[in-house]
C-alpha cells in the first residue's frame, strides 16, 4: 500500500499513472458524494484516492465518484441503476449482505474486506467502511484499497479471560457438529454443575439432561438457536451429584462472515431457589385446593341444611299467614250459615262472598310462597292494573276482626286513622300487594300492646303512588331497623317467624318500588311503599294478563277428568254457566271409554289418579284422535312449569286451584271462533 508521499509508479499497459494529491486522500461527507477532479480509469493500489459509492436500502448503486469508476474500469452508466453485490465476488457477497443488515439495524459493522470483480474480470481488494446518510435513505460504502484481503474482525480480546469473569455457567457449543459438542466452559459452570472444564469438553451442549428434563422444550430451544434466533427456557438438569438443578438456559446463536451459525453461547442461570420456593407454593395451592372443595362440600351440606330449616320457618310464617285469611273465610260463611235472614240481604250476601273470594285467592297466593326456594324470578307474574286505594281497603276489611274484634276483646283500643286519596293505577300482582299490606298492618297491631293508633294513608307524588301504615306503638332501635328486612330475624321470640318484612321487602322490590321505614324506640313506627304508577299505560316489566273478562267462544263438548268429586263439581258448574256441555269422571278408564264414544272438542285431565294417570290418558287420547287440545290440570303445574319438563301429547299445564279467570282465558285459547253462548 502507498502511503500518502509516495511518487506515482510506472504501470503496466493496461494502467495509467496517478497524480498524488498533496492534501491526502478526502471522505465526502454522507449524501451524494462529489466527482474529484483528476481522476484516471485505471486499478491502484494507492489509499489516497477517494473511492466512495452510494446505495439504496435494496443495496442498488445510485451513485459514485469517477475513482471508483476508473478503479474498477467501468462506466457510470454501467454501475448505477445496477446492484453493488453484482460487482462483488461471490464468496464476499453473503458477507457484505449481512453488513447492510446490520447497518440499516442500527448495528454498524466494522470494516469489511471484499474483492471487486474489475471490468477485465480481475479483482480488487478494498476495505469497505459502511454509514447511513442523515436521512436513512442511503448508504454510504466508503473504500480504501488494499493489497491484499484484510482480516474482517479486530482483534479482540481472548474469549476465555472474557469467560472467566462471568459469574452464570457459560458453554460455547460447536453449531456445526450434530451433537453440538462443547468446545469452551467457564468456571461459573464448574461451579454450577459439578464437572471441571476438561470433564466438560467434548461433551454435547444438553449432557446435564437427565430423566426429569422436558426433552421436547430442550430439542425446541436448540432448535431454534441453530436456526440463528435467540431462544431461552427454564430446564431441569441434574448435577455431577445427581442432585436436580433448575437453569434458566439461554441460548446465543453466532454468526461467522458469511452469516452462517458456527457456534452457540450456552448461558446457564440458576433459579433453583425460585423453583423451589415455586414447587412449595404448588404444594399448598394444591393443599388448599383440596381444603376449598372439602369446604365447599361442607358449605353444601350446611346449606342444605340451612334450606330445610328455612323451610320449615318459612313454613311456619305461611300457616301465621295462611290462617290470618281462613279467619274472614270462617267468620263470613259461619254468618251467612248461622243467620238464614242475611241471606235475604242480596247487597251483604254479595258484599261477604266477594271478601270470601278475595281471601281463597290471597290464600293460594299465600302457599305458592313456598315456590321461592326452587323457582327463579325469570318466571312471568300475572299482573293486571289495580288502584291501591282499593287494595288498601281489601286489606282493612280482612284485617278488621284483629285490630277492632279482638283488640275489644281483649279490652285495648285501636283507633283507626284512614286518609285514602285518588292514586293512580299500579302494574302488579295484587294478590302479593295485599299480603304486603296485610303484614305491615298486622305488625303494627302487634307493636301497640297496649293499643293506639293505627293510620293508612295513600296519596300521589310525581309518578309514584304511596300507601303509608304507622302506628304508635313500641318503635324499633337503630340495630332492629337495619336488621328488621332480614329473613329470619325477629324481635317477637317463638311467636315470630322473622319472614315478614322480608317478604314485604321481596314483594315490593319485585314491582320495582321501594319501601322506607322510620322509627324511634317509644314514638312508634311509619312504612312508606313507593309503587310506580301506570300513568302511560305500560307495565312496570311484569307480564299482563292476556284475555278478556267477558270474552265469548263458541260452546264445547269438554271431557274432565279428576278423582276428586268437590273440584269436578265445582269446575263443571263454572263450564256449564259458561255455556258449554261437559262429562265428568274419576275414573279414568270409564273416561277412556267415554272419550271412545263420544265427540270432544276439549280433554281437561288431573295428573295423579288412581288406575291411570293423566299423561297416560293424554297417550291414549293422543292415538285416537292425534288433534284434540289436552289440558293437564294439577296441582303440582307450577312445579312442572318451574321445571322446565316437557310434558308429550299435553297442550297446557294449568296450576290448582283454578279461578275463574283463567279457566276463562284457557276456554278462549281452545275455543275456535267468537261467537256461541257468552260467559256471564
Amino acid at each position: 500500500m502507498s502511503s500518502r508521499n509516495d511518487k506515482p509508479r510506472t504501470q503496466s499497459a493496461h494502467t495509467t499513472a496517478d497524480t498524488p494529491r498533496d492534501s491526502g486522500r478526502t471522505r465526502p461527507t454522507p449524501g451524494w458524494p462529489s466527482t474529484p477532479p483528476g481522476a484516471s480509469g485505471a486499478k491502484e493500489t494507492s489509499s489516497r484516492r477517494s473511492l466512495v459509492a452510494v446505495l439504496d436500502p435494496a443495496g442498488r448503486l445510485t451513485g459514485c465518484t469517477s475513482e471508483l469508476e476508473h478503479t474498477l474500469g467501468r462506466s457510470r452508466h454501467s454501475l448505477v441503476g445496477s446492484g453493488f453485490a453484482d460487482i462483488v465476488r461471490p464468496e464476499d457477497r453473503s458477507a457484505l449482505q449481512l453488513a447492510l443488515r446490520r447497518l440499516l439495524a442500527g448495528q454498524p459493522p466494522a470494516e469489511l474486506a471484499v474483492g471487486l470483480v474489475h471490468a477485465d474480470a480481475s479483482t480488487v481488494w478494498m476495505s469497505l467502511s459502511f454509514s447511513l446518510s442523515p436521512e436513512k435513505t442511503s448508504v454510504l460504502l466508503d473504500a480504501t484499497l488494499t493489497e491484499a484481503p484484510m482480516t474482517n474482525a479486530p482483534e479482540s480480546v481472548p474469549a476465555h479471560l472474557v469467560l472467566n469473569e462471568i459469574d452464570e455457567g457459560v458453554l460455547i457449543a460447536d453449531a456445526t457438529s450434530d451433537d453440538l459438542l462443547v468446545i469452551d466452559a467457564n468456571p461459573g459452570f464448574a461451579q454450577l454443575s459439578g464437572f471441571s472444564r476438561a470433564e466438560t469438553l467434548g461433551r454435547p451442549l444438553h449432557f446435564l439432561a437427565d430423566g426429569n428434563t422436558d426433552r421436547a422444550l430442550l430439542d425446541s430451544v436448540l432448535t431454534t438457536a441453530r436456526s440463528g434466533t435467540r431462544a431461552s427456557a427454564e430446564i431441569g438438569l441434574s448435577r455431577k451429584d445427581g442432585s436436580p438443578l433448575w437453569i434458566r438456559l439461554t441460548l446465543v446463536p453466532i454468526e461467522d462472515q458469511a452469516g452462517r451459525v458456527t457456534r452457540i453461547l450456552a448461558i446457564h442461570l440458576d433459579v433453583s431457589e425460585r423453583r423451589i420456593v415455586f414447587d412449595a407454593l404448588r404444594e399448598k395451592h394444591h393443599a388448599l385446593t383440596e381444603a376449598l372443595e372439602s369446604l365447599q362440600k361442607t358449605k353444601e351440606a350446611i346449606v342444605q341444611r340451612e334450606r330445610m330449616h328455612a323451610l320449615g320457618k318459612m313454613a311456619s310464617g305461611i300457616v301465621h299467614d295462611f290462617n290470618n285469611l281462613l279467619s274472614p273465610i270462617l267468620g263470613f260463611t259461619e254468618l251467612l250459615l248461622t243467620f238464614p235472614p242475611m241471606m235475604e240481604d242480596t247487597a251483604k250476601v254479595t258484599t261477604y262472598l266477594r271478601k270470601i273470594r278475595t281471601a281463597a285467592t290471597d290464600g293460594a297466593a299465600v302457599v305458592s310462597r313456598l315456590r321461592e326456594f326452587y323457582r327463579t324470578r325469570e318466571e312471568a307474574e300475572q299482573a293486571e292494573e289495580f288502584a291501591p286505594t282499593h287494595a288498601v281497603e281489601e286489606i282493612l276489611e280482612l284485617t278488621r276482626h284483629r285490630w277492632r274484634n279482638e283488640a275489644q276483646g281483649a279490652g285495648l283500643e285501636i283507633a283507626l286513622d284512614l286518609d285514602l286519596q285518588p292514586t293512580p293505577l299500579v302494574m302488579g300482582v295484587v294478590a302479593e300487594v295485599r299480603q304486603a299490606l296485610t303484614n305491615l298492618v298486622l305488625n303494627a297491631i302487634d307493636a301497640m300492646p297496649e293499643g293506639g293508633r293505627l293510620g293508612v294513608r295513600t296519596y300521589t307524588v310525581g309518578a309514584w303512588a304511596c300507601i303509608q301504615i304507622t302506628d304508635t306503638g313500641t318503635g324499633m332501635t337503630p340495630e332492629t331497623r337495619m336488621r328488621c328486612f332480614e329473613p329470619f330475624f325477629t324481635t317477637k321470640g317463638k311467636a315470630g317467624t322473622g319472614l315478614g318484612l322480608a317478604i314485604v321487602f321481596g314483594i315490593i322490590e319485585r314491582h320495582r318500588g321501594r319501601i322506607e321505614l322510620e322509627s324511634e324506640p317509644g314514638h312508634g313506627t311509619k312504612f312508606t311503599i313507593w309503587l310506580p304508577a301506570c300513568l302511560d299505560g305500560s307495565s312496570t316489566g311484569l307480564v299482563q294478563n292476556s284475555g278478556s273478562r267477558h270474552a265469548n267462544v263458541r260452546p264445547l263438548r269438554i271431557l274432565l277428568v279428576d278423582d276428586e268429586d268437590l273440584f269436578l263439581e265445582v269446575v263443571s258448574e263454572n263450564l256449564l254457566g259458561m255455556g258449554h256441555s261437559v262429562d265428568c269422571f274419576t275414573d279414568p278408564t270409564l273416561a277412556l271409554e267415554s272419550f271412545y264414544k263420544q265427540r270432544y272438542d276439549l280433554v281437561v285431565t288431573d295428573r295423579a289418579m288412581p288406575g291411570m294417570t293423566g299423561d297416560q290418558l293424554a297417550a291414549r287420547v293422543r292415538e285416537y284422535q292425534p288433534s284434540i287440545p289436552i289440558v293437564l290440570l294439577t296441582g303440582f303445574g307450577n312445579i312442572i312449569r318451574q321445571s322446565g319438563e316437557q310434558l308429550p301429547n299435553i297442550s297446557e299445564v294449568l296450576p290448582k286451584p283454578l279461578s275463574q279467570q283463567v279457566l276463562r282465558e284457557m276456554l278462549v285459547r281452545y275455543g275456535g271462533s267468537a261467537s256461541g253462548a257468552a260467559c256471564a
